[in-house]
Parts: structure tokens; C-alpha cells; sequence
């Protein structure tokens, strides 16, 4: 008796501490050109050592994912027909619900930016983060690490920003 209560107890522990670990993420798709509901998009969020979640859209764009471990993401979205879209280093934290609005996919096709200036140069090039800001991304926005972009995402967006010309690519 006292080996099964004990193990319960443990067992409930690590659930406790498992669930307290993780992040949901939801919204909704809308399509690139009128944002009518993209339909039956993929969504998946892929890290090589905590594994992938992922969700449909459905009839209406929604989506959601839920019980996400706390961890840096690549966050894709694919559907058939068009080019899939990737965000890297898309940052999950424990004990809350990002709500990212994502029109995809995009009127202009695939977005394509690489990380040097209009102005030809290569440095002082930092990566815009977008979603609700957490203090840490407004701590790194602060010391101009990161430039925060807006709660909207589209795949159209920017990626990158110049710190010294002070413009978005």
C-alpha cells in the first residue's frame, strides 16, 4: 500500500510538473488576398529534442495547440498547393497562449528575405519578432537585440531590420 501511494504521488508530481511546462498556441488563417478562412491549413511546431505539435485549420481558420513543452520552435505552415512557410526560432513559454492571426498564404507567393540591408550592408541587421511581447522579447527589444513587429503575422511580413538606415526587409 505504502509503495502504490507513494508512486501515485510521484506519478501526480511529474504530470504537475509537466503540464505547469507548457504553452498553447491559437488563432486564426486567413487568406493572404480577401482573409476568408484558410481551410485545412498545416500547422506544426518542430523542435528536434522535445518533439512536433501541430493542428488543422478548420472550416473557419481556426486552429489551436495545446500542451506545448516550454522551447524554441520551428513554426511551419503548409498547404497543398502552395510554398510551405517557415518561422525559426519561434519561442513557446510555459503557462501561456500565444493568439497569432497568420494570413497565408501570401498574394505575392513565396516570401523571400535574406538578412542584408537594401543598402548592401551585412551588419547591425537584427531579426523583428512578432506575437504579443513578453517581458523578455521587451527586454531584448530595449537593448536592440530584436525589433518587435506587431501581434499580427503574415507572410508577407518582414524579417529583418537596420538598425542603421532604421527600415524592415
Amino acid at each position: 500500500m505504502k509503495k502504490t501511494t507513494l508512486t501515485l504521488c510521484i506519478f501526480t508530481l511529474v504530470l504537475t510538473d509537466t503540464f505547469g511546462q507548457a504553452g498553447n498556441v491559437k488563432g486564426n488563417i486567413g487568406h493572404g488576398i480577401d482573409n476568408s478562412p484558410s481551410y485545412a491549413v498545416t500547422i506544426s511546431l518542430e523542435n528536434d529534442s522535445l518533439g512536433a505539435f501541430g493542428d488543422f485549420s478548420d472550416s473557419t481558420g481556426y486552429y489551436e495547440v495545446e500542451n506545448i513543452p516550454n522551447g524554441k520552435y520551428t513554426l511551419k505552415l503548409a498547404l497543398i498547393g502552395y510554398p510551405e512557410y517557415i518561422i525559426e526560432d519561434f519561442e513557446i513559454y510555459k503557462d501561456s497562449t500565444l493568439n497569432l492571426n497568420i494570413k497565408y498564404p501570401c498574394p505575392n507567393g513565396e516570401n523571400i528575405s535574406k538578412k542584408v540591408c537594401p543598402h548592401g550592408h551585412k551588419d547591425k541587421i537584427i531579426r523583428i519578432v512578432y506575437g504579443y511581447p513578453t517581458p523578455r522579447m521587451m527586454r531584448k527589444a530595449k537593448k536592440g537585440k530584436i525589433h518587435l513587429g506587431g501581434c499580427v503575422i503574415t507572410e508577407c511580413d518582414p524579417k529583418w531590420y537596420c538598425t542603421v538606415h532604421n527600415i524592415e526587409f
